[in-house]
């Protein structure tokens, strides 16, 4: 969670009613950060900096992917860069990979 116990200095901004497991990018905070009424927190985190964490796709978007572009299909520089790196693979999408180029 990014929020933490209430303390000064309080935030301009506050969502009086919501909980602060609510924040999120569509929120409008301040400078100070936003008050969460619903359970007494702040975060003090803007909103264009909230991180996200990086993780791979699950296995059967991969091979979704990997379906699409055997059949001709454009596919994003994301998913090819999936798509072509057997590290990323899992032993059902190494195998999906191996049938595809057979076939």
């Amino acid at each position: 969670m990014l929020s933490s116990q209430l303390e000064h200095p309080i935030p301009t901004s506050d969502q009086l009613r919501t909980m602060s497991y609510a924040f999120g990018p569509h929120m409008q905070g301040s400078e100070t950060g936003i008050y969460f009424g619903g359970d007494n927190r702040i975060v003090r985190c803007p909103v264009d900096k909230i991180p996200l964490p990086q993780l791979s796709p699950p296995a059967w978007l991969v091979a979704d992917w990997m379906m699409a572009d055997s059949r001709g299909e454009p596919i994003s520089d994301y998913a090819r860069s999936f798509v072509t790196n057997p590290a990323c693979w899992n032993s059902a999408t190494a195998w999906l990979h191996e049938f595809l180029i057979v076939r």
